[in-house]
Parts: C-alpha cells; sequence; structure tokens
C-alpha cells in the first residue's frame, strides 16, 4: 500500500485478508520485495499515475490498483492492458474486495485454484469442477481470446467440446455458420461461453430450458439480462464486449434475488463466492463466471 490514510487504509487490510494476502504500507524509498499487487491512490484532479508510484511499479512489475478520489465514468476500469485498474475510492468494501481477489488471481491453474486472471479477462469456476476453460499460452491469449463450455448434459466429454466448439469459433467467421455448427456439435448438450481475441466481442451458445445463462454490464440498459432461452432452439448471440461485463452460466437455473443482483455490480469474485454458496441439490451444481477487465 502507497499513500493509503485512515478509513481508506483499513478498508484495504480488510479487503486483503478476505483475498487471503498480507497487505503492508510501503513508502516511495523502500523496495516492494515479493508484492504481488501495488495498491495507491489517484487524487482527484489527476490525470496521470503519480511518479512515486510509476517508480514502485517498475521496480517489480506487480499489477497497480489505483483508489481514486473523485468519480469515474464506470465504477471501475483498466489499462495498459490490464496492468493498472482505477476503482472509485468510495466503492462498496464487496467491490473493493472483488477487484484486489481478481488481481491477486494466478495467470495459469493452480492447484486448489478454482480461478485465473488474463490481460483483458478473468474467469472462476464453481461446483463440480465439470466446467472447462480453454487454456492459451502467454502471450497468446489476446489473439485467441477464451472459450469455455459449460456441461449440461452427463454424457458430454467436455474436453473434447472444448476443443472442437474453439476450432469452430477460431475458424468459422460467419455468426450463421458458428450457430449452425455448433449446434451440430452440442445440440442441448452444452453451453459456450466465448470472449473474441483481443475482447471486442462476446459469443454465447445456449440451449432453450437448460441452466441458466446471466449477462451484468453497469453501462448497458437492462443492466442485467437473462439470456437462456425458455424455449425452442438453442440461440446465439455475438455482440460487442466492453469493461466491466459479467457473463455466468451455471448447469442449473440461478433464482433472481436483491442479494444476487447486488453481487453482480461488485465483480466476478464475490459473484463467484455468492454462486459457491448457494451450490447444492436445488441449486447450481457447476458453471462459470467470466468478467472482462
Amino acid at each position: 500500500m502507497h499513500e493509503l490514510r485512515g478509513e481508506t487504509t483499513t478498508e484495504v487490510v480488510r479487503a486483503c485478508v478476505r483475498a487471503g494476502a498480507r497487505a503492508e504500507r510501503l513508502e516511495a524509498d523502500e523496495h516492494p520485495g515479493r508484492a504481488s499487487l501495488l495498491v495507491a491512490t489517484l487524487h482527484a484532479g489527476a490525470r496521470r499515475i503519480p511518479d512515486e508510484v510509476l517508480d514502485l511499479a517498475r521496480r517489480v512489475p506487480v499489477p497497480v490498483l489505483l483508489l481514486c478520489d473523485e468519480e469515474l465514468a464506470r465504477p471501475t476500469t483498466t489499462l495498459q492492458a490490464g496492468r493498472v485498474t482505477l476503482l472509485e475510492r468510495d466503492s462498496a468494501p464487496d467491490r473493493l474486495y472483488s477487484r484486489i481477489r481478481m488481481l491477486l488471481a494466478p495467470r495459469r491453474p493452480e492447484a486448489g485454484r478454482r480461478e485465473r486472471k488474463h490481460p483483458l479477462f478473468w474467469t472462476g469456476d464453481f461446483g463440480d469442477a465439470c466446467t472447462v476453460l480453454a487454456e492459451h499460452p502467454d502471450g497468446v491469449a489476446q489473439e485467441e481470446g477464451l472459450t469455455s463450455i459449460v456441461p449440461l448434459d452427463d454424457e458430454v466429454d467436455p474436453k473434447v467440446a472444448l476443443r472442437d466448439a474453439a476450432g469452430i469459433l477460431r475458424h468459422t467467421r460467419r455468426s450463421a455458420d458458428q450457430k449452425r455448427e455448433l449446434t451440430a456439435l452440442l445440440g442441448s448438450t452444452a453451453g459456450v461461453i466465448h470472449v473474441s481475441p483481443e475482447a471486442r466481442d462476446w459469443i454465447f451458445y445456449w440451449p432453450a430450458e437448460r441452466g441458466a445463462l446471466w449477462f451484468f454490464s453497469l453501462g448497458r440498459l437492462p443492466q442485467l439480462s437473462e439470456l437462456s432461452p425458455p424455449d425452442g432452439a438453442p440461440r446465439f448471440f455475438r455482440f460487442s464486449a466492453s469493461s466491466g461485463d459479467l457473463a455466468v452460466g451455471a448447469s442449473k437455473p440461478i433464482a433472481r434475488t436483491p442479494e444476487g443482483t447486488t453481487t453482480l455490480a461488485n465483480g466476478g469474485p464475490a459473484v463467484l463466492d455468492h454462486l459457491t454458496e448457494l451450490s447444492g441439490p436445488s441449486a447450481p451444481t457447476s458453471g462459470l463466471v467470466v468478467e472482462v477487465r
């Protein structure tokens, strides 16, 4: 932590503890050591990162979270391909916790970790661990995007379905052809959530009357949409992506509650916590949360 005072310091310390991290105060002339994240203040009216923060960040190449003293166009946004995150300092504690946890997530799968951070998006899975993420080598993620499968049928092999669905989305350009080929491949056995190269577009494929597919964005109206079709043929959606967009795919329906809607505004990790708590015999048992950073 650098240049944090009073209540802000207390809130950051609490958020770090919730995220399983330890917060330490850092002066400008100190070496960051083995730091994983740098949290600092961006004062009202400032339009550039303070020199002392830049100097600290250069010594150890870690993400930077700037708590802004003024209202932003969005409550949170990222710069420099995810290296710098801006967050309103007056944000709710759950949103602060969610940002810190997201920035501390690993780039590659780790034992016991259910989430991953990429330069342009964050992903977390919950429940019975039958959701499979496309994993691309470092340096290729921005070009390949992300493809995920949410199995909705016990007979589907998620790894095979993931490989084939990712191939369709990578090599087939026309939306009509993508929809036709995904329908032939998956039918009603699985849903697909895809973030296109450079996180420019979302693509969703979802069967009717199966599981749940939610989309949330503070910058759109309506902010929350339930995209899973109630009946008929599987639906295929493609639309532009924006920082802060969040998608949830689950193997069972999700009840819409005021608490759940509030949690969506706090970001992916908070949503993952909420859905993990809900998972049980009559609630979502497996699924995926994806947020564009």
